[in-house]
């Protein structure tokens, strides 16, 4: 398999005009496919969006130091501030999204390791591949990957990664001091039991007839209990008022950091398949047409 079947579409930034009212329909059709919005529905160095599951902190050098509170159920990001890196705190930012993909990866928590990461696609009808050497369908990919490997039952999981740019209109710092966070750009996972919400929120979009770009997201959690296990649920309100002025070198720069995500795993696929003997490597290179269908289960 050549790394050029996976190379994504460039969405290159003098594309992006300033208002959505200058893109006529038929035009934000084609946009929209392009940034991963309409259709079927590694690591780099961009900051991490997070919702915050820690109660306390207490620094790694000093485990007698009193422990500092830290708001549960709030957003979280690091950001550099005079040489140093600060993990700033906010209730609702807002965010505008640039690109999305799906990606399917499967963790094993009891040892902390990844067991495999899919590329990152837009559409349920595209070629996927794995840094474990598997090439299916997107649609088929989590059927074909269980049945390859069944160990991977109840880890497997298909999530949503945005790149996009957060303000933190309220940040802090876990000391209670403010902390400038105006349009810094992330990446964000988006999975479990927030990854509907997520799909509604592109549906609304595209119902709507707007760009991902072109729209300001407010963002909050709600606590959910299953058992004795508390987690956030993530909640996407989409702003009536247009976002303007998208900045189109961040924009040019999340696409060349996701091509580049697909090419570290194009990397690792290929140096699984000649690890195999031939023959096995001739059936993991099975190509499942465009027209196969979709698993019947929600894909997370």
């Amino acid at each position: 398999m050549s790394s050029s079947s996976n190379q994504l579409v460039m969405f290159t930034g003098d594309q992006l005009p300033a208002t959505l009212d200058e893109i006529s329909k038929e035009d934000r059709r084609e946009a929209a496919e392009m940034i991963g919005q309409a259709g079927d529905r590694m690591g780099n160095g961009l900051p991490k969006l997070r919702v915050n599951y820690d109660a306390e902190f207490v620094p790694e050098n000093d485990p007698e130091a009193e422990p500092i509170t830290l708001k549960r159920g709030y957003f979280k990001i690091s950001v550099l501030q005079e040489d140093s890196w600060v993990t700033v705190y906010c209730k609702n930012p807002v965010i505008r999204i640039y690109w999305t993909y799906y990606r399917y990866s499967a963790y094993d928590q009891a040892n902390n390791t990844s067991l495999v990461t899919s590329s990152l696609f837009q559409k349920w009808k595209e070629l996927v591949i794995d840094d474990g050497g598997h090439e299916f369908s997107s649609g088929v990919y989590k059927k074909r990957m269980l049945e390859a490997c069944p160990e991977l039952d109840g880890k497997l999981k298909c999530q949503h990664l945005i790149f996009g740019t957060v303000t933190f209109p309220d940040g802090k710092d876990m000391h209670g001091n403010s902390v400038d966070v105006v349009d810094v750009p992330f990446q964000w996972y988006v999975k479990g039991a927030s990854y509907m919400p997520f799909e509604e929120l592109k549906e609304q979009i595209e119902a709507e007839e707007r760009l991902y770009p072109y729209c300001s997201i407010k963002l909050s959690t709600t606590r959910k209990t299953n058992g004795s296990v508390n987690y956030f649920v993530i909640n996407f309100a989409l702003d009536k008022k247009a976002a303007t002025d998208p900045n189109n070198e961040v924009n040019q720069m999340f696409a060349e950091t996701a091509n580049a995500e697909n090419e570290q795993i194009i990397e690792a696929f290929d140096k699984a398949i000649r690890k195999r003997p031939p023959a096995a490597a001739a059936v993991v290179q099975e190509y499942i047409d465009g027209q196969a269908p979709l698993d019947d289960e929600i894909p997370f």
